[in-house]
């Protein structure tokens, strides 16, 4: 039998009342188009689950007759958006691409980016040598393509939703973008992950006497000179503590 599940519970797969029954091959329509077998496609032949099983009685059910039942999962074409993400990324120039790939280490749970793009315009440029101003110059190819969405809003094919998210864990979104660029910056710079700072950095005392945690408490695996750069973070920005 089925259980009552509690809303912040993830579903057991092996706990599923309807289980596909019949599956055949259909053309399916889509709107993004996808590269398959080096064409540009709008529609391909795809598994298509006509009736399902329920486990509690034994019946043969049409999925018609299933189509607004709550206990019906929702088919999911995961490998399709994978598709279709590859497709746009392929498309863009060489050095938006690049762009693009450094926006989507950035993706928060909440559909968007943190910081917002207008940030990351300023970061990427001092990543990569480059100015501000024609890097900004990357964002218009990005919104055409249909990634960017908003301010800090990705577009619907590059979205994370976290629906069983915590807000402490939203409250760390900012210092977890910064600890990401610090450690982007030492990969740049071929420093090894186990180097260690020569000398405190002279801004390191103020953190200590704030009384600010210390990093080197919280996780204390990480590099000496990481942990120096993420407690003067933790200082400047204590709405961002970290978890």
């Amino acid at each position: 039998m089925t259980r009552n599940m509690s809303h912040d519970e993830a579903p057991d797969p092996t706990n599923a009342r309807y289980i596909p029954w019949t599956v055949v091959m259909k053309f399916r329509e889509i709107t993004a188009p996808i590269m398959l077998q080096g064409k540009k496609v709008t529609s391909y032949r795809a598994p298509v689950i006509t009736e399902y099983v329920d486990t509690l009685t034994g019946e043969i059910l049409q999925a018609t007759e299933l189509r607004n039942d709550k206990e019906l999962w929702p088919v999911i074409h995961a490998s399709e958006r994978c598709l279709q993400r590859e497709f746009i990324l392929n498309s863009l120039r060489p050095e938006v691409r690049e762009f693009a790939f450094f926006v989507l280490r950035f993706r928060n749970q909440r559909r968007g980016v943190t910081p917002g793009f207008e940030q990351l315009v300023k970061w990427y440029a001092e990543l990569a040598d480059k100015r501000a101003d024609n890097v900004r110059r990357y964002i218009n190819p990005l919104e055409e393509a249909g990634m960017i969405a908003g301010e800090s809003l990705l577009g619907p094919l590059f979205q994370i939703a976290g629906k069983l998210v915590a807000a402490r864990e939203h409250l760390c979104e900012d210092s977890n973008a910064y600890s990401r660029l610090v450690l982007m910056r030492l990969r740049q710079h071929g420093m090894d992950s186990e180097a260690v700072a020569d000398e405190e950095p002279g801004w390191f005392k103020f953190v200590a006497q704030a009384g600010a945690p210390r990093t080197v408490e919280l996780h204390p695996a990480l590099p000496a000179h990481i942990r120096e750069v993420l407690d003067w973070y933790a200082l400047e920005h204590p709405e961002g503590q970290f978890a």
